[in-house]
């Protein structure tokens, strides 16, 4: 069967108006519920044999993410479908005015290789929660894992309401030229931005989770210890191969020496020799591995620098001062290497930033409210956090995206259920009563009424 024909069946399951019940929604979120469970075992494999994921961080960071997601939709789906009363006005008057959110219809979500698990599932859990069929193309670079979540999905729904098609990347492309009413995208700004264009030629509205390089900035008034352990958990995660990990930090001289001295404590703690370290993560294949190896040509390595190119890890490293035209500053980096850049003044931070694409997302640690708020209020970026790193990525009740070109669109708990749906407007008019002004023949009288009314 070609590309176009199961688009085709898939819209014709949603047509049939069966994806808008509640009763149906609330049994296909239980139904996946009991599936992952089912499966945890399995899911959690595919995850270290692909990435080299321990199940701690599996758990934490793929299954766990998308069994709150579900959890939320569970107990909150009745009161997100209700209809949302809004206020008469006197032009309205008198009428009830109500906001009823429908399924957009058939979505097609991409999802990327590196949570190839929780950023395949939580857009799914949000579009089935808000009634529509979803086909979803899954990165074919976590082989492991999309040969589980296929057959997970196969044999808990039909083919036709959610669909895995998984395949090269030619059949992203021909699913990229049918007509869909919403296209979910997580991956990088070059294939967001194909993306985009092929969304372009039937109008289709996407959402574009992207990347960048999302920056950390140290005041002199920070615990410097609970950072250099945040950052060192943050860098080491999925080994910095996350489109939120801390990308570059700001830092003063004087307490430079000092977060060196604890962040490499903290990844001993961690990992003892992260190269010889069972449950820390290797980089995804040869070409990435590569690419992270040749960012460190010609750097001043304050910490770390040591890789096995046979498992493909690369301890955590951290790279003093850096040119800001070198690669690395350049460039996403995707990888568990850290450059500190010294400042002097927060001004000099901000104006850095703020000359450059706004970031994903931003972390700043610091006990001075000043500095905290100056930073939120003057730098743009998706979200962050003050003294932790990612973690509001894992709140369910807190959007998630990006802004500029790190994004469009967010999503996670109510905000997702927003994203899959239209806010439909319907003002239910009162029969029996009229205002004489709205009709002609028109005079300075109505005219004079209708200014009384709107003024």
């Amino acid at each position: 069967m070609n590309i176009h024909d199961i688009v085709m069946q898939v819209r014709e399951f949603y047509n049939t108006h069966q994806t808008k019940d509640y009763a149906f929604r609330i049994n296909a979120l239980h139904k996946l519920h009991t599936a992952l469970k089912s499966n945890e075992d399995r899911l959690l494999e595919a995850l270290r044999l692909d990435l080299g994921k321990s199940e701690n961080e599996g758990y934490m960071t793929e299954l766990g993410i998308v069994y709150e997601e579900i959890a939320y939709m569970r107990r909150s789906l009745k009161r997100l479908m209700r209809p949302r009363v809004k206020s008469d006005t006197l032009v309205t008057f008198p009428s009830k005015c109500r906001i009823y959110y429908e399924p957009l219809g058939v979505v097609f979500i991409m999802s990327p290789w590196n949570y190839p698990l929780n950023l395949s599932l939580v857009p799914v859990v949000d579009a089935i929660a808000a009634g529509n069929c979803v086909i979803l193309r899954p990165s074919e670079k976590t082989s492991h894992l999309v040969s589980v979540l296929h057959e997970i999905i196969a044999n808990t729904f039909d083919e036709n309401y959610v669909r895995v098609i998984v395949g090269p990347n030619r059949i992203a492309t021909e699913l990229l030229q049918e007509k869909f009413d919403l296209i979910f995208f997580t991956g990088g700004a070059r294939i967001g931005q194909m993306v985009l264009e092929a969304a372009s030629k039937h109008l289709t509205p996407v959402v574009l989770e992207l990347g960048g390089k999302s920056p950390v900035i140290l005041d002199k008034s920070c615990d410097v210890k609970m950072a250099a352990k945040r950052l060192a958990f943050g860098k080491c995660l999925n080994s910095g191969q996350t489109c939120i990990a801390p990308d570059y930090v700001f830092i003063p001289e004087c307490i430079k020496e000092q977060f060196i001295h604890y962040f490499a404590e903290y990844v001993t703690q961690f990992y003892g020799d992260p190269i010889q370290c069972e449950y820390y993560p290797h980089m995804i294949n040869q070409q990435q591995f590569d690419r992270a190896i040749g960012y460190l040509e010609g750097q001043e390595i304050v910490y770390g620098g040591t890789w096995d190119e046979s498992s493909l890890k690369i301890a955590p490293t951290l790279v003093d001062h850096p040119s800001i035209l070198s690669p690395i500053m350049q460039e996403e980096i995707f990888a568990p290497l850290l450059p500190l850049l010294p400042y002097e003044e927060l001004s000099e931070v901000i104006e850095y930033i703020n000359d450059r694409d706004k970031p994903l997302a931003m972390y700043i640690f610091s006990n001075t409210q000043a500095n905290i708020d100056r930073l939120l209020k003057e730098v743009s970026f998706g979200g962050g956090c003050v003294n932790d790193v990612m973690f509001h990525l894992a709140n369910v009740n807190l959007p998630f995206g990006g802004i500029g070109k790190s994004g469009m669109g967010s999503y996670h708990g109510a905000k997702g259920f927003e994203t899959f749906s239209h806010a439909k407007s319907v003002l239910h008019r009162h029969k029996s009563f009229d205002y004489s002004f709205r009709f002609a023949p028109y005079n300075s009288s109505k005219l004079n009424i209708l200014r009384m009314f709107i003024k």
